[in-house]
């Protein structure tokens, strides 16, 4: 009985955590097209608060060294189609009015199902890809890059605009609300290639979204696990939290070469790894905390002198890329990237005051009602380090290493200063890689 009880607990663990996580955070974001009304504030941003703490340990406990890999493929195509109902739901509200949508939804929903009675996943993935694609396609046709809608795009078409004119593009902008830029380069920059050709820039976070599915599938898994890892992809990106922030923000950089290092870290590319963290370190300040867990597993597992040279080619990317920004407006990059959002007497405060902080599923709003804000960086410091301390004392073993990178993250932003649902995201991703890492073969391990 007691055998059983472990592997019922055991298998498939991951899975469900992803799938609680996904459901958790859509509900959240979107409680008035699901329930008709906004969730109380800031009770229920406690409560969720709570439970995204709840759900980093239990991301922990998957991380044991016999926790099992099978990944039953059949099942994760009805997980697809969860993912459309919960889409259907939300593009109702948005979409034209009609019966015809109703039959779409409805059509489609048996399409799911008869895939997954027929064993069919490769045509599951394709059809969530296009159905996802074309949703993302939709949302930028409907809603303008404007500052009502969110500021972040905006922020980054100004700064390409002050770049591409020569000028630093570390200042105070006018949205008409004073914001300076607040993005390291590589996050910016990325959007570059498609300001340059005059496209909506958003088709970038289209790419990088893709481009995690790819890495994904080009991990060192076994054929089946990598099927049914791609289904769970498929889902992520086929959700409407995905769908809709796919439109304003720009985390889809660093999620990316996030994907990027753990890809090369399970095919032993250590080289690699290094040079999309320096990247990814030069993309956005989260990464330092993926930073550290790959640091202290290497740490574990080779010598010091090759750490060294994989820390100094970090250190070189970072520098080479930062440093000349830093020269040029050295007090604007300062503020913009480090004080904006860390002082507890500038912005955090302001979202604190005006309410916005309540209505995000945090722990810091009771530390904020509290007066005790300054000590939220103190509770951050602890909590990575405890996590570190665990993952060392068990091995530091690189199949467990997503598993603690997403409740980093998890707990990180949860008592974060300022916290924004699409802040979470990223433990989606890393979830993803704590589920394909389970299956790695054994001299990737």
């Amino acid at each position: 009985m007691n055998d059983f009880a472990r592997k019922l607990r055991l298998w498939g663990s991951a899975e469900v955590l992803l799938l609680i996580m996904s459901i958790t955070f859509e509900g959240f974001a979107h409680a008035q097209e699901y329930l008709g009304a906004a969730l109380p504030a800031p009770q229920s941003g406690i409560i969720f608060g709570g439970l995204i703490v709840l759900l980093a340990g239990a991301w922990v406990s998957t991380s044991q060294p016999n926790a099992s890999h099978t990944i039953n493929t059949s099942r994760s195509i009805l997980v697809v189609a969860l993912a459309w109902l919960l889409t259907s739901r939300f593009l109702h509200f948005i979409s034209p009015a009609g019966d015809g949508w109703r039959w779409l939804t409805i059509g489609l929903f048996i399409v799911f199902c008869g895939l997954w009675w027929l064993k069919q996943p490769h045509w599951a993935v394709l059809l969530a890809v296009l159905l996802g694609c074309g949703i993302r396609l939709y949302l930028f046709s409907i809603k303008p890059i404007h500052p009502d809608l969110g500021d972040m795009q905006p922020l980054v078409l100004l700064a390409l605009d002050k770049f591409t004119h020569f000028e630093s593009p570390y200042r105070l902008y006018s949205m008409p609300w004073e914001l300076p830029l607040t993005y390291l380069p590589i996050t910016w920059l990325a959007y570059l290639p498609a300001f340059a050709a005059k496209s909506d820039i958003r088709l970038t976070n289209l790419i990088a979204d893709l481009c995690i599915g790819a890495t994904l599938y080009f991990l060192p898994a076994p054929q089946k696990q990598r099927k049914s890892l791609m289904l769970w992809w498929a889902f992520i990106f086929f959700i409407p939290i995905f769908s809709e922030y796919a439109q304003n923000a720009t985390s889809q950089i660093f999620w990316l070469l996030l994907a990027f290092v753990l890809l090369a870290l399970a095919h032993q590319r250590n080289g690699w790894a290094a040079i999309f963290l320096g990247l990814g370190l030069a993309a956005s300040p989260f990464v330092a905390i993926a930073a550290i867990f790959i640091g202290l597993y290497w740490l574990k597992h080779y010598k010091w002198q090759q750490v060294a040279a994989w820390v100094g080619m970090i250190g070189v990317i970072v520098l080479g890329i930062v440093l000349p920004f830093v020269i040029v407006s050295p007090n604007e990059f300062f503020f913009g990237i480090f004080q904006w959002f860390n002082d507890t007497t500038l912005y955090s405060q302001k979202v604190w005051r005006v309410g916005y902080l309540g209505t995000q599923p945090s722990i810091s709003v009771i530390f904020w009602n509290l007066n005790l804000q300054n000590w939220l960086k103190v509770v951050q410091i602890g909590l990575l380090s405890a996590l570190s301390l665990i993952y060392w004392r068990q091995g530091a073993i690189l199949k467990a290493l997503p598993a603690f990178i997403t409740a980093a993250f998890l707990l990180f932003v949860a008592f974060n200063t300022v916290v924004w649902i699409y802040y979470y995201f990223v433990a989606f991703v890393m979830g993803l890689f704590a589920l394909a890492y389970r299956g790695l073969k054994a001299s990737s391990q």
